[in-house]
This record gives structure tokens, C-alpha cells and sequence, in this order.
């Protein structure tokens, strides 16, 4: 039977990467392509104002970005950002993702 995870991220991620003991790549997003959900990735909003829908920073180093920060105000919301399945069979993973956040 093979295993299949799901990576659910937050905040603003750059890169997430998983690899085993031995450092080898088993999964890597960086958004540098600049779309959300090339390589199988998806969002969801499940609450809340369509501002907490997931985008992209376009930067020198792009990111999958999202905030509650509405009118001057933070509201509720609930968003996801899911990686598409990845097989770890037979493996020890290590994931790494970089992220940012920024409070007024």
C-alpha cells in the first residue's frame, strides 16, 4: 500500500521541499512560475472575506501569499494551500519550507 501526505501550509511560504535522510529531493516548490497552482498545488477558501484566498508575491523571489487584512482590520478567515499528494514510501522526510509574516 503506498502512503500519500498532504502538505497544508500558511502565511506567506517561498519554498517548500521535502528530502530524505540522504538530502535527496523528493518534492520542491518554489513559486517562481508564478501561478498558484502549477504542479497539482490548490487553495481553498473556507471561510471568510475573498481577500484570504491564496496569490502570489511577485518578487525576485515569488511566494504564495495570504492575508485577513481587510478595511484596516484583521477579519476571520480559514484558507488552505494544499501540495498535491506525494509518495513516501520507504522514506525518512525532512520538510523545509521558507515563510514571512508581517503585523500592523
Amino acid at each position: 500500500m503506498r502512503k500519500k501526505t498532504t502538505l497544508i501550509l500558511a502565511l506567506i511560504v517561498s519554498i517548500a521541499t521535502l528530502s530524505n535522510a540522504q538530502n535527496d529531493t523528493i518534492f520542491n516548490k518554489d513559486f517562481n512560475d508564478q501561478d498558484i497552482s502549477s504542479g497539482g498545488w490548490t487553495s481553498e477558501l473556507v471561510s471568510g472575506p475573498d481577500n484570504c484566498a491564496w496569490d502570489i508575491f511577485i518578487s525576485e523571489n515569488s511566494a504564495a501569499r495570504i492575508s485577513n487584512y481587510l478595511a484596516g482590520e484583521n477579519q476571520a478567515c480559514e484558507s488552505w494551500l494544499i501540495s498535491p499528494s506525494v509518495d513516501l514510501t520507504n522514506t525518512n522526510p525532512i520538510f523545509n519550507f521558507k515563510s514571512s509574516y508581517n503585523y500592523n
